[in-house]
């Protein structure tokens, strides 16, 4: 299987990566990618970039060097009933979302219950979408596999 997409990947925008958009597209394209997904830590986490990060898509190449660019976010989970930090209209202004949970901004272990009702939860939230389009519509990779799996998770619960 030929990879030909990073879709979650950070800019210098997020203080743990060093690149720049610009630098990320030369890189994906040396191999051989044909699009990447920036998606920068949302405003919970500590040190992401600004909630003004992901409101400024319009300002940015569609393509750079000849790499198709989605531009995005990792959204935060912040409770067990699967919200995320960033508004509807925040989530709409995105190409594609990525949907993480980190202890900052989810306090406490989650039981495996409730891990997966979380994850159900952010599955079942209006804009979570299992068919994945360039146009502003927004997609959690882990949302796509919950619902593509939801029948068997479910079942293990019983």
């Amino acid at each position: 299987m030929q990879m030909i997409a990073d879709l979650h990947t950070h800019t210098l925008c997020a203080t743990h990566a060093y690149n720049t958009f610009t630098e990320m597209a030369a890189a994906a394209k040396e191999i051989g990618y044909c699009a990447l997904a920036v998606t920068d830590h949302a405003p919970a986490m500590p040190d992401s970039p600004h909630a003004w990060h992901f409101q400024n898509w319009s300002a940015m190449p569609r393509e750079i060097g000849g790499v198709v660019m989605l531009y995005g976010a990792e959204a935060n989970v912040m409770d067990t009933k699967g919200g995320l930090d960033l508004s509807e209209s925040q989530l709409k202004a995105q190409d594609w979302v990525v949907a993480s949970i980190h202890s900052s901004c989810v306090p406490g272990l989650l039981t495996r219950r409730e891990a997966n009702r979380l994850w159900l939860a952010v599955a079942e939230t209006p804009m979570s979408t299992s068919s994945v389009t360039p146009s502003r519509k927004t997609t959690a990779m882990t949302t796509t596999l919950s619902r593509r799996h939801l029948p068997e998770i479910t079942r293990s619960w019983s």
